[in-house]
């Protein structure tokens, strides 16, 4: 459910448009039927209650924000509901309790020294948060025991080295070179070199933008028309997009320096053309080292392992116990908002 409240950034930039005059209106009916318990659109509401109190009480004041978390989030509340009651049911079978020193102990970690004041706020009274924290308590034990104790039973450091290799093979290290290409194109009874070295020096001498060099040397050597000095923009280009010749040239270069003047032939018209580039910048990524990253594909593996565990106890408990979701949910209309603002 936790990451469903990613909403909640934009409920904060709703609030100035709420009409606190208005009041939650809440449609109350029976939403399903699990081992002979009822659940209505009221317990689902009091357990969201309960979950925006714990994690989230800057918002519990807030109707708007209240009435956008609930029906945003009633229907996989009513699903947690469910599976929770069939989850009960097996503890009850295998005798799994808890104690009453460790509900109490809960509900004064949760709700603080003054118990009834905070569950007055949000509209529980003690009995059902003390018969909540009581299911939830037992929950979290079975699911240690038939999903979490799996999980970690399913990943060892040879899955996470695996994990660590794929990581690497789908992710290889990658150089980006960031550079400007400045083009001197002159007929072939010109000296394409010699131009190319006088701006060449330019370049050095003058360190200034080289569109503004480009200009200026134009302007000063009083070239002929026919030759033409042109600067690219920015390129931007990963190393596997890059020739080899052009990549050699770069690795020669410090950042912000211009190489030698090539000449070379354009493909195009068959003309002399000089080449200087600009290296502007270059990143290289390499993998992170396994001994930095290797807890948190642990984490990632864990937790895929704790869903596949979790569906198929889930799904075990359903066939067991008989219980037809569908038959259920064909009783909610699909547009049925159980929450509205009058």
């Amino acid at each position: 459910m936790m990451k469903f409240l990613l909403s909640l950034v934009f409920i904060a930039t709703s609030l100035l448009h709420a009409d606190q005059n208005e009041e939650i209106v809440v449609h109350n009916r029976i939403l399903s039927k699990v081992m002979g318990k009822t659940i209505s659109v009221l317990d689902v509401m009091k357990k969201m209650d309960l979950y925006l109190d714990r994690y989230y009480p800057q918002y519990a004041a807030s109707k708007e924000a209240k009435i956008q978390f609930y029906n945003a989030q009633w229907r996989s509340t009513l699903d947690q509901l469910i599976d929770n009651e069939l989850i009960l049911a097996d503890a009850a079978e295998k005798e799994i309790k808890t104690t009453d020193g460790d509900v109490r102990e809960e509900i004064q970690m949760r709700f603080g020294p003054n118990v009834m004041a905070s569950l007055d706020k949000i509209g529980v009274t003690y009995e059902e948060a003390r018969s909540m924290i009581h299911d939830e308590l037992i929950v979290q034990k079975m699911n240690w025991f038939k999903v979490h104790s799996k999980a970690f039973a399913n990943v060892n450091s040879k899955d996470v080295k695996k994990a660590y290799t794929e990581f690497c093979t789908h992710n290889p290290p990658k150089e980006t070179w960031t550079y400007q290409v400045v083009s001197i194109r002159a007929p072939k009874n010109f000296n394409a070199e010699e131009i190319g070295e006088k701006f060449y020096q330019c370049l050095l001498a003058e360190k200034k933008d080289v569109e503004e060099v480009a200009a200026n040397f134009k302007a000063q050597e009083n070239l002929d028309p026919a030759v033409s000095i042109s600067v690219s923009q920015d390129y931007v280009t990963e190393n596997k997009d890059l020739s080899t010749s052009h990549q050699s040239i770069l690795t020669s270069l410090q950042n912000g320096e211009f190489s030698f003047p090539v000449l070379q032939q354009s493909r195009i018209d068959n003309s002399n053309v000089v080449r200087i580039f600009h290296r502007k910048d270059h990143n290289a990524t390499t993998h992170p080292l396994f001994q930095r990253v290797a807890n948190t594909i642990k984490d990632e593996l864990l937790q895929l392992e704790v869903n596949k565990e979790s569906s198929r106890y889930i799904k075990r408990l359903r066939t067991r116990y008989g219980y037809d979701q569908q038959f259920w949910s064909d009783l909610v209309p699909p547009n049925f908002q159980p929450f509205t603002l009058n």
